[in-house]
């Protein structure tokens, strides 16, 4: 008998300001569509004046593909300079491969695989 797969997480995002952090939170596939309504929603909780902190939770993500993450490096370049901090938590290094390369150049941007650690670390 073949053993039963685990059911892929259902494709969504989510993003609110939690704690004075926007969190942005990936699941399942994406698609461009999905990663365009994210980054219209994290623009929409930037502050007209200061900085914000941001944190991408990709922890229930699948592996993008390499199209969405250059669009996702396009993007970051566009709203880096209203970033005081900003985290990604991966569940795996093939997300955090792409999460690296969106994020390439960006001084402010690190990369955890612990939920509470990228917290930490961003409220420091």
């Amino acid at each position: 008998m073949a053993e039963r797969q685990p059911k892929p997480p259902k494709s969504g995002i989510d993003v609110k300001v939690q704690d004075g952090i926007i969190v942005a939170r990936y699941s399942g596939d994406m698609t461009l569509a999905l990663v365009q309504e994210a980054a219209n929603r994290i623009r929409a909780l930037l502050p007209p004046q200061g900085k914000a902190k941001l944190l991408y939770d990709t922890r229930q993500m699948l592996e993008p593909g390499w199209d969405l993450t250059r669009w996702m490096l396009n993007f970051n370049r566009t709203i880096e300079e209203h970033l005081e901090k900003a985290a990604t938590v991966a569940p795996d290094m093939a997300v955090k491969t792409h999460a690296k390369a969106a994020f390439v150049g960006s001084e402010m941007h690190e990369f955890f695989s612990d939920y509470d650690e990228a917290l930490q670390w961003l409220n420091s």
